[in-house]
């Protein structure tokens, strides 16, 4: 069997970035930043929220302060995965053209999409921007004249990212959008690419049947699956309906095929985290499955291999998926 490639499994994540850029209408989403004032109400700093809640609830340190806004773009959002990036930052360079900074006295009107998790004690979330359309973001300028280039080009990086969410991903709030925007301003952060590290001997596996299929017939769970150390890896391309940024993988408990003829079936109704450095942190529920090896003749023992899983993803952020059927065929053992 031949890998699923990188194009194969990317492809229609570049479509639907360009699809979306530069036409349609959305409801609108907003960028937060937290300012502190002085007792007249002067702005004496502003950071916006996504770098913030970086600092203070993962502990990430910020770097690119010394380039101007669209380089720091470009760089923040080269950590995505290879075709990803391309769309986002054509969508980055429209969105900078087309800022529309408000008159004084004027302020972008504020949305319900934040549900922030940290409130600074002295100082308080305010509105920043309002995206409306491509053609109309609107941005606080009292609050962007007290930003660095840093956090301009955050808000910019997150302006792209929550509308490209919103539109592939059907995110009600900002709050995944804002953890990925930490990740990739933060120092030293590299992506990997989705689809890094795969050996010649691996499983396609997809979702079907109800809840396995989305509106435009893509399966909803599509990923690679090998062994590593001696035990089954899932290494996700979609994953909840969603696509992904980076390599994004959990290893199960499930053991590397081995014996010729081993059937058996399991149902561990395991939680497992999913390992990911740009994706929110979340779960998979595996529910049960089964496997089934045959022996591969003249092959010294070899075996090829059938699996079939129940899958949940679970997230803080998102609604739990429905149970869905995975299917998995050609699976070698690591020898």
């Amino acid at each position: 069997m031949k890998i699923l490639n990188q194009t194969y499994l990317t492809s229609a994540f570049v479509l639907l970035i360009t699809s979306a850029a530069h036409g349609g209408t959305l409801d609108s989403g907003g960028g937060s930043a937290v300012v502190c004032r002085s007792s007249d109400g002067a702005i004496q700093s502003a950071e916006t929220l996504d770098l913030y809640e970086a600092r203070i609830m993962y502990g990430r340190e910020m770097s690119r302060r010394s380039q101007s806004v669209a380089e720091i773009v470009d760089v923040s959002l080269s950590a995505l995965q290879d075709e990803a990036r391309f769309g986002l930052k054509s969508n980055a360079i429209w969105l900078l053209q087309n800022l529309r900074l408000l008159p004084p006295g004027t302020r972008p009107k504020a949305t319900d999409d934040v549900i922030e998790s940290v409130v600074p004690g002295h100082c308080k979330i305010e509105t920043l921007a309002n995206f409306v359309n491509w053609d109309s973001v609107l941005i606080d300028s009292e609050i962007w004249s007290k930003l660095d280039n840093l956090n301009r080009a955050a808000l910019v990086a997150h302006e792209v990212l929550y509308q490209h969410d919103r539109v592939t991903r059907g995110a009600q709030d900002s709050r995944r959008t804002r953890f990925l925007v930490g990740q990739i301003f933060s120092e030293g952060v590299l992506s990997q690419p989705i689809m890094d590290e795969i050996p010649a001997r691996t499983a396609v596996c997809e979702s079907s049947g109800v809840g396995g299929i989305d509106e435009t017939g893509t399966p909803v769970n599509r990923f690679i699956a090998t062994v590593v150390n001696g035990q089954i890896r899932l290494q996700f391309a979609r994953l909840g309906g969603k696509h992904l940024f980076s390599k994004t993988y959990i290893d199960t408990q499930i053991p590397a095929p081995s014996v010729p003829g081993n059937s058996w079936w399991y149902g561990q109704n395991v939680y497992q985290r999913v390992t990911s450095l740009l994706e929110f942190p979340d779960f998979i529920r595996l529910h049960e499955g089964e496997q089934e090896c045959k022996e591969i003749p003249g092959s010294r023992g070899g075996a090829k291999c059938k699996y079939s899983l129940l899958l949940t993803t679970h997230s803080s952020i998102d609604a739990r998926t429905t149970a869905t059927k995975i299917k998995c065929t050609d699976l070698w053992p690591s020898h």
